[in-house]
């Protein structure tokens, strides 16, 4: 009589060990994205890395620059309530502040919104990559698009429009908070998957308000507010 018959438990035959190459799968599918991204951020660099030698324009340079008592004094409290040019937008006053040196050059100025535009690169590359169905081609070659594009030049060689790099990446903040906030709906129907992240008035709607402090042209929608 065979052990089912009898009630005895039967022996598995012990799993075959999985070759290297197929347990190698996952972290090289894993790797890729993240090549691919550093790729982008280095072409994005080696496209704006000529402005780092540029000097500042007549035109808005002076007003927040070298020509603002409160920017050159690093009067942060001043900062945070000065209107300049008809505008407020006091984080980019604030980080135009922390760029003065002794003398005032125009490098650190730049360098900080080229940095600020390789970092929104990469955000544009994981918001695509999540809204692509996480296909890495697709979000490389849209963020290099965006990391490349001349339309770029005039928010990162240009001093002053700080707020738009910095409205850039707190409104790419906040739509990839948003984007979570949409996956986790989702998730609601299986309350087993729920995993325990703030809900969107938590994380997105500051985002979203400080993207527009810095640059009015947001976008506000109902779902942020």
């Amino acid at each position: 009589m065979s052990n089912a018959r009898r009630g005895r438990p039967t022996r598995r035959s012990p799993t075959p060990p999985v070759s290297g190459s197929r347990a190698q799968r996952p972290a090289r599918r894993t790797g890729i994205p993240v090549l691919l991204a550093l790729a982008v951020a280095a072409g994005s660099f080696a496209a704006f890395a000529g402005a780092l030698d540029n000097d500042f324009v007549d035109w808005d340079d002076r007003q927040y620059v070298h020509e603002n008592p409160l920017v050159v004094g690093k009067d942060y409290s001043g900062l945070l309530r000065a209107v300049v040019s008809n505008h407020y937008h006091p984080l980019a006053m604030l980080s135009l502040a922390w760029n003065v040196s002794d003398p005032i050059t125009a490098r650190p100025f730049i360098a900080t919104n080229v940095a600020l535009h390789v970092l929104n690169t990469l955000l544009v590359f994981w918001l695509v990559f999540q809204l692509a169905g996480r296909r890495a081609a697709v979000a490389a070659l849209t963020a290099l698009l965006f990391g490349i594009h001349p339309m770029r030049v005039e928010s990162v060689a240009w001093v002053a429009e700080r707020k738009d790099v910095l409205y850039a990446f707190f409104f790419l903040i906040a739509a990839i908070a948003y984007l979570k906030y949409l996956e986790r709906l989702d998730n609601e129907l299986n309350p087993a998957q729920v995993s325990p992240r703030p809900p969107v008035p938590v994380t997105g709607a500051p985002l979203a308000a400080l993207a527009d402090a810095e640059k009015t042209a947001i976008i506000r929608r109902n779902e942020f507010q």
